[in-house]
């Protein structure tokens, strides 16, 4: 259903006061389309669409004459050859605009009748920018001027004023491809009822796909920038005519909406202003006679709700309403767009179909609305009528529209309620693969089995603004469940989880079902280290994050050898330092023992416990392992008196004698360099490795 339009009998003796003598134009624009190149130049087609109020005088089907000149600011003395545009009437031209409502059988001032009509007249005809012109120069206005204007509120002395109106055009040839000016698509009778919502429809669209700009602008008389008609007190050029409700134009298609709160006759004008690449390339502007009053289809009744309210029950899902008066038919959509439904928690609720019934001659009082889903809460539910996908309400044959936000209370009873959901109390990785989660939740408050349908698990990957579902858990006695998703790296990445409830709202309703909120969400915590030291540092740097599941925690430290992977050693937490996002770090001692480990840190409260990842570090051989022989021949092997791994004990001391006990060699930081020009022989050596008690001594030989 549209938005209020268009009514038949008004205010008369505003109108006929004013006729004789005057042609009584009530609107009109001059627009022009790009046709194609031709010898002397581009060519566009001018099109002159004027609307005549039957109660004046003919204005005829013969040619009418629209001026071509140039546009301010162009500085140009070549003539305009074709200047004056003699423009011949299109076939049919002077047809009368649709009559509103088929009940009203009175005929129009067209038909010689009383009723407001409106006849549409088009003329045609082409225009060639001439090829002598400079480039410069190519920027024309053309308009149109005729006598006579009815008499305006909006206007002083506006009754026997011209009715003048213009068009730009750029066609320089910096506007490549050349422009089609905007169009205005509909004219409807513009003629209202007071107090009613209302729409003057134009439906503007661009061809060419530039930017368009709606403006109100203050009516012309002339084509001097002085030929404007001036305000009456009271109106301006924001507010061209009485409404109680704001005046605005549709910023995409020109459309003007108003609520008249007075009978009046007014003059409203727009312009379309059209840019491409931020240059102005054209404009059209719209003068249309506006009339409202009372009297004639504004005595029929719009339809409204009848009653405004009844009771449902739970799982229910078709509602039937009826109208105090008749609507049509055609003017529900089937998707039940008019329809918008919020629950006792004001959250909306769309509705799947609509469908009238018991039409006849295409009017009804009756509708059937199904629900996309039942009832699912108790409570007061509010069914609201707003414009739908066609871009109206209900309509009754006149086109009086359902006035939007009519409204219908639904109470509805016998729903079951959990008032909480579940919640998600630990999360965990797996203590025995480190690639899965664990996460356990706690039923929500009074549990009751008989209502149960699922628990349903969701979790947000890292990067992802949304959740995705992981498991839909059927048993109602779990309380823990193992994501195992292959594409988990838990050592790397949080992962977020929630957890909510799905029950029926009635046992005797086992397909009927809702959601409790949500309970959550919770994530796993990260263990890592530095990675950029030296594998065989004896010591390495270890991080982890607060775990964010619950408020307080006390973490402690596991290790386990990769020849005993099952054998969790626990070790104490020492001189750890808490930067400002909760990042725990310290130096962590590995053991001594040669091998592959794991570790991992782990906190409790109450019942659970929530292990991070666990990291996987080696710890190298520290076996003194002294040589006997040395072989200094170049070959690269034993050239030089070996102790292995002295790297981890610095400042080691050795001393050299030979067979004689003369000291051949000593040094306190020895670093496998001593042999290499030694003679052969026997030699006796000693060697202070730090920490140990009793040098050790033994006996090495040089062979060549």
């Amino acid at each position: 259903m549209r938005i209020i339009r268009l009514v038949s009998l008004f205010i008369i003796g505003l109108l006929v006061s004013h006729q004789a003598g005057a042609s009584h134009l009530a609107g009109g624009n001059i627009a022009y389309t790009f046709v194609g190149m031709t010898p002397n130049g581009p060519a566009f087609r001018i099109v002159l669409t004027l609307f005549r109020d039957c109660s004046g005088i003919t204005l005829g089907t013969g040619n009418q004459t629209v001026t071509a000149r140039y546009a301010p600011g162009v500085n140009c003395s070549a003539p305009i050859p074709g200047a004056n545009l003699s423009l011949p009437g299109r076939p049919q031209t002077g047809g009368q605009v649709e009559v509103p409502c088929q009940l009203e059988v009175t005929p129009t001032t067209c038909n010689g009748g009383t009723r407001y009509g409106i006849e549409r007249y088009e003329y045609d005809g082409i225009f060639v920018v001439p090829s002598s012109i400079p480039d410069q120069c190519r920027k024309f206005i053309f308009s149109f001027e005729i006598c006579c204007r009815n008499t305006a509120q909006n206007y002083v002395g506006t009754n026997g004023e011209d009715f003048y109106i213009e068009t730009y055009l750029d066609a320089t040839s910096a506007i490549v491809p050349y422009n089609s000016s905007p169009r205005f698509q509909r004219f409807e009778i513009p003629a209202f009822c007071v107090g009613d919502p209302a729409m003057l429809i134009f439906d503007g669209i661009e061809p060419d796909g530039d930017s368009v700009v709606y403006q109100f602008i203050t009516a012309k008389n002339g084509p001097a920038a002085t030929d404007t008609l001036d305000y009456t007190a009271g109106f301006g050029l924001t507010r061209p005519l009485n409404s109680s409700s704001p005046i605005i134009i549709n910023a995409i298609n020109g459309n003007v909406t108003f609520t008249s709160n007075s009978s009046q006759v007014v003059i409203v004008v727009i312009r379309a202003l059209e840019y491409r690449n931020g240059i102005l390339v054209g404009s059209i502007m719209q003068d249309v006679q506006v009339v409202t009053g009372t009297g004639g289809i504004c005595a029929n009744v719009r339809p409204t709700w009848r009653p405004r309210q009844f009771a449902m029950n739970c799982g229910d899902s078709v509602l039937t309403l009826t109208t105090q008066t008749a609507f049509r038919c055609a003017s529900v959509t089937p998707a039940g767009s008019e329809f918008r439904l919020t629950d006792p928690d004001q959250i909306i609720t769309p509705a799947f179909s609509a469908n009238p019934i018991n039409c006849v001659a295409d009017t009804t009082r009756t509708v059937q609305v199904r629900l996309f889903q039942p009832f699912i809460k108790n409570g007061r539910y509010t069914l609201r009528t707003k414009t739908g996908y066609d871009g109206d309400t209900f309509m009754n044959i006149c086109d009086r529209q359902m006035l939007e936000g009519d409204s219908v209370n639904i109470d509805v009873v016998g729903c079951f309620s959990y008032a909480d959901a579940p919640q998600i109390v630990n999360v965990s990785v797996d203590s025995i693969d480190n690639k899965s989660l664990f996460i356990d939740w706690t039923e929500p408050p009074a549990f009751d089995y008989a209502y149960f349908k699922s628990f349903n698990l969701y979790r947000r990957n890292p990067g992802s603004p949304a959740f995705v579902p992981v498991a839909t858990i059927t048993d109602p006695t779990a309380r823990a469940y193992r994501d195992a998703n292959p594409d988990l790296d838990p050592s790397k990445n949080n992962y977020d989880y929630f957890i909510n409830l799905s029950y029926l709202i009635t046992p005797v309703l086992p397909n009927v079902s809702r959601e409790a909120a949500f309970g959550g969400p919770k994530s796993n915590y990260i263990f890592n280290y530095d990675d950029a030291g030296n594998p065989e540092d004896l010591s390495m740097l270890i991080a982890w994050q607060k775990y964010s599941g619950w408020s307080d925690s006390t973490f402690k430290l596991q290790f386990s050898a990769d020849k005993d992977p099952n054998n969790w050693i626990v070790q104490a937490i020492v001189d750890t330092t808490v930067d400002a996002d909760n990042v725990y770090r310290m130096m962590y001692d590995k053991p001594v023992e040669e091998g592959g480990y794991r570790l991992r840190v782990y906190t409790d409260s109450l019942n659970y416990r929530s292990y991070s990842n666990w990291i996987n570090f080696n710890v190298p051989s520290r076996v003194i392992e002294i040589a006997n022989v040395v072989t200094p021949n170049g070959d690269n092997k034993n050239d030089t008196w070996k102790i292995d791994n002295l790297r981890f004990f610095p400042n080691t001391k050795v001393v050299i004698f030979n067979r004689w006990g003369v000291k051949v060699f000593e040094d306190g930081n020895y670093q496998n360099q001593w042999g290499a020009d030694a003679e052969i022989g026997m030699y006796y050596y000693t060697v202070n490795i730090p920490g140990e008690p009793t040098p050790r001594q033994g006996m090495l030989t040089v062979l060549r």
